[in-house]
């Protein structure tokens, strides 16, 4: 008897593609996955939150270390690394630190198209450390000095238990190379690593210790995060914020937290905050303007919006910070956990403003990726206001998959540039894989105050979002947000990815800049400073302009690229699938087309030299050249299909019948047969879930 289950054929196009992993094959109604509820960014709620923390302060040792102690992370098979915690009185005192030997080198690193990725939890020699796990980073930029930068994240230094701190990282060469020390005071149960700057470059470091309120802690830096001091006592809460007032006014150096509904506030660096006031920023991040003004944003509902509300004397000392409510952002959709992510969060509210001198100069936006009304199970839409939260337009879709695609988009991300305006985006995508479980990193920009985006451009590998979980279930997440600060190049982000079949950390810098002058080709083309004249928004002068599209198909194990161009007659372009270089000559039409065997089955994403705008993935089975044909009969009230293929006895396909694909084993004479039993006349489609060119009709009367 055949074997039953819920799968889907590794078919590219989505628009018939279920959500939990019913086949795809003509659906006439999509299943929906039923959304987990709502998860803080603590382990859990309630009791169960409290006793795994204390039992993870029982498998430490039974207490947590005392303040200065010195905890190394040394199991027999990783390098050792120091793990740091010290008095309060070491804000006023250089900080005490033990300095261990470190060679700063290559980390791992992940090329996709022109796009490269650091890693950042890396061992002394920039090397990838096998079996720990790092995830729900956030990262602080010196504005003095641009290159340097310190990232801090949830860190496992082994998957077999569910102790976990917070781990810090930072560089001085502007991300090409990563120096992990260790993690901060470790008491095997720190949650949601926030960090900022201020504006001299000092960095400071919020993170949670246990699932009650009063025990947040704050850790400062004043070199560029090679040292911390603290931990000092901070505002905490569910899943807090932090922001720093970089301005020149009277708030200058103040820290904020935003944290489960409450909003603290700190006038001595961090080394008390005040008493918490109430703020309507459930599961949200803060914005502080470089006027002093702060912004604090919740989760969307679908019925309500997304909450924002505005302080305009939280920079003044001398009064208890007060907030207005403003309209809520209408982002078209609910908060939502689960999906890819499991237990995580699918995606926090941003919130950011443009303070540029450019034509969109003081418009908010705000931006999440929901579940909107419909068959899609998560989109990434944004929402503006040109009159400061009076007012807003949205929801605005960012990405240009078909709205009925069916892919997940989530941990959507938004920074701004503060030289030009530009709204950045970036989200993982399910919109190329053959599974809800298997994300690609994407990027989108708008130069037109979010009115519109640009193509989506994929910035790193397929990877699992599953892969590389602890052991304990309460953990079976890829944390809860990335975290990117955009600059004139493009986005500096901090996200996790399991490119090494476990998760880790990584840097990129989004840079768009075909024509080397150091600033990023939409803004290039936006503010006049390059011509477009065939508006495709790439300067004139860069080498892939004259491209007009491109796509790739798979058929029986061969992949064939083709180009439509304005090149000219002879022009050769270099498409890398995989990295392996694959020549295009144009033809005197301005055409291209090429074909060539796939060496191995899977995933071929597809990057033009050159042209980051035009990156494809696809997915082609070798298997698929084995199989002669799928045939269908009826008869006796019965369905029946053969398949003839030249696969080993044993092997497997899946037919497709409805929603449900059934597995079957080949025979000794090469063929598979099935049967249904049918009731009503109707017509019946049956296909071959690993191959979608099998597929047949056939009305049974």
């Amino acid at each position: 008897m055949a074997a039953r289950r819920n799968g889907r054929r590794p078919d590219r196009e989505k628009s018939l593609r279920p959500i939990v992993r019913p086949s795809a094959a003509l659906v006439a109604r999509p299943v929906k996955r039923a959304a987990a509820p709502l998860m803080s960014c603590l382990t859990s709620i309630g009791g169960i939150t409290m006793s795994v923390w204390i039992a993870s302060l029982l498998l430490a040792g039974g207490v947590a270390p005392p303040a200065g102690a010195i905890v190394s992370l040394t199991p027999s098979d990783r390098p050792e690394r120091a793990a740091v915690a010290e008095t309060a009185a070491a804000l006023a005192t250089p900080p005490d630190f033990i300095t261990l030997p470190h060679t700063v080198s290559a980390a791992t690193v992940v090329r996709r198209g022109p796009f490269v990725s650091v890693q950042v939890n890396v061992d002394d020699n920039g090397a990838n450390i096998p079996g720990d796990a790092a995830h729900g980073p956030s990262m602080a930029i010196d504005p003095t000095e641009p290159a340097r930068m310190a990232i801090g994240f949830r860190y496992y230094d082994t998957l077999e238990t569910d102790l976990h701190d917070a781990g810090f990282a930072y560089t001085q060469d502007g991300g090409r190379a990563w120096s992990f020390p260790g993690v901060l005071a470790p008491v095997g149960s720190r949650y949601c690593s926030v960090l900022d700057a201020d504006r001299e470059g000092g960095f400071y470091y919020h993170t949670q210790r246990c699932p009650w309120d009063e025990c947040a802690d704050l850790f400062r830096s004043t070199d560029g995060g090679r040292t911390w001091s603290g931990p000092f006592a901070a505002t905490d809460g569910e899943k807090g914020w932090l922001g720093v007032d970089r301005s020149t006014g009277i708030g200058r150096g103040h820290i904020y937290i935003a944290s489960g509904g409450a909003f603290g506030r700190s006038l001595d660096g961090g080394q008390s905050f005040q008493p918490p006031v109430p703020v309507d920023g459930y599961f949200g991040t803060l914005r502080v303007a470089t006027d002093g003004t702060v912004y604090v944003v919740g989760r969307s509902t679908l019925a309500k919006g997304a909450p924002v509300s505005r302080s305009d004397d939280a920079r003044d000392p001398r009064v208890v910070p007060s907030f207005n409510a403003l309209t809520p952002a209408p982002l078209g959709g609910d908060t939502l956990n689960g999906g890819p992510n499991r237990i995580g969060l699918l995606g926090q509210p941003w919130i950011d403003m443009d303070e540029s001198d450019g034509p969109y100069a003081g418009s908010l936006y705000v931006l999440q990726s929901v579940k909107p009304q419909g068959v899609d199970p998560l989109e990434v839409h944004l929402a503006r206001s040109v009159d400061g939260g009076q007012s807003w337009t949205g929801p605005i879709r960012v990405s240009d998959d078909p709205p009925d695609s069916l892919a997940w988009q989530w941990f959507g991300t938004l920074s701004v540039a503060p030289q030009s305006g530009r709204v950045d985006v970036v989200w993982n995508d399910t919109r190329n894989t053959t599974s809800d479980d298997e994300s690609e990193l994407y990027y989108a920009y708008s130069t037109d105050g979010g009115r519109t985006f640009s193509r989506n451009m994929p910035l790193g590998p397929v990877f699992d979002s599953t892969a590389g979980w602890p052991e304990w279930g309460i953990q079976r997440k890829l944390g809860h947000y990335y975290h990117m600060r955009s600059d004139e190049k493009g986005g500096r982000l901090a996200y996790a990815a399991t490119y090494n079949g476990e998760q880790d950390v990584y840097y990129l810098h989004t840079v768009l800049d075909c024509n080397d002058n150091g600033l990023h080709d939409g803004d290039d083309v936006a503010l006049g400073r390059s011509p477009d004249v065939n508006k495709n928004g790439v300067p004139d002068e860069c080498p892939c302009d004259p491209l007009k599209s491109l796509h790739v198909d798979c058929d029986r194990g061969h992949l064939t690229a083709y180009v439509q161009s304005s090149f000219a007659e002879g022009t050769e372009l270099t498409l890398f699938d995989n990295g392996r270089p694959v020549p295009i000559v144009i033809d005197g039409s301005g055409s291209g087309k090429v074909t060539w065997e796939i060496p191995a089955p899977g995933y071929h994403m597809m990057d033009l030299d050159g042209c980051p705008l035009w990156g494809q993935t696809v997915y082609c089975e070798l298997r698929c050249r084995t199989i002669d044909w799928l045939k269908l009969r009826c008869g006796s009230r019965r369905l029946r299909a053969i398949v003839k293929t030249q696969l080993p006895e044993g092997s497997i396909l899946h037919l497709v019948r409805g929603r449900d694909s059934y597995a079957y084993s080949v025979d000794a004479r090469g063929r598979i047969r099935a049967a249904w039993r049918v009731g009503v006349p109707q017509e019946y489609t049956v296909g071959i879930e690993e191959c979608r060119q099998f597929e047949e009709r056939i009305l049974c009367q």
